[in-house]
């Protein structure tokens, strides 16, 4: 998108390095952080919603009057992307590493205590501390989807793409915009992962189990079957694939 002048994502407040393009302005925020409780946070991992409340640090909310789409993930995939990330992550390929680590982090944290803090942040509280560093990447995708009530769509239900299908369903919602002659996914995949070798069929049920309880609204609404466990002998093999694509 950037390659094409759109404004996406993160570029609405970035105007160097990646996303240094015709549109970018002098009175684009850069590296702009909101200061929650507990640290701060980067403006494009927050929901629009929260976007109401933020006027000391943006002029508008960028996302105001725009038709937004998402790309929703299976959350088994998910968390073991977060596991192997550069930042946050840990990267062990030991089985019992993984399934401490996603243990730990989704112990530390729950989605009504995100939620809770994203309204601090939108209110200009700050929250209960519980958006701590690394949460952001785990925030359940549902927040991205509804308003604060959890009920009110601000991303269209066909705007909903999905990781596991995206090159197929990105182009469909470009020709919807007739946008796809020119915005385009690339041909080479970026940022995918090197030398990795557990998948979700390393975690211990235990740690599916985890991971349902707090996922579960994305797994429901974005299509995803959960399962206790992926001892699949005998079994159909899971597909990380949402029942809707």
């Amino acid at each position: 998108a950037v390659s094409a002048g759109v404004r996406w994502g993160a570029c609405h407040f970035y105007d160097k390095g990646v996303c240094d393009t015709p549109f970018a302005s002098s009175d684009t925020p850069r590296n702009t952080t909101v200061q929650g409780k507990d640290g701060g946070v980067s403006p494009w991992h927050l929901p629009p919603w929260v976007f109401e409340g933020l006027a000391k640090y943006f002029t508008g909310n960028p996302y105001e009057g725009a038709d937004l789409f998402i790309v929703a993930r299976n959350p088994y995939s998910r968390v073991i992307s977060e596991y192997y990330c550069p930042w946050v992550g840990n990267g062990s390929d030991d089985v019992k590493v993984l399934n401490r680590w996603v243990e730990e982090k989704l112990r530390k944290v729950n989605p009504e205590g995100l939620h809770r803090e994203l309204e601090g942040l939108r209110d200009g509280a700050g929250g209960d501390g519980s958006f701590i560093l690394g949460s952001k990447h785990l925030m359940p995708q549902v927040e991205y989807v509804f308003e604060s009530d959890g009920k009110t769509r601000v991303v269209p239900e066909e705007n909903t793409l999905h990781f596991e299908n995206l090159a197929i369903e990105f182009q469909k919602l470009m020709a919807r915009y007739s946008m796809d002659g020119w915005v385009q996914l690339p041909a080479e995949k970026i940022n995918v992962g090197k030398n990795k070798t557990l998948t979700h069929r390393d975690l211990y049920p235990a740690t599916v189990k985890l991971i349902n309880d707090f996922f579960r609204r994305d797994f429901e609404v974005f299509g995803y079957a959960m399962v206790d466990s992926f001892d699949e002998e005998g079994g159909t093999p899971y597909s990380l694939r949402s029942n809707g694509v």
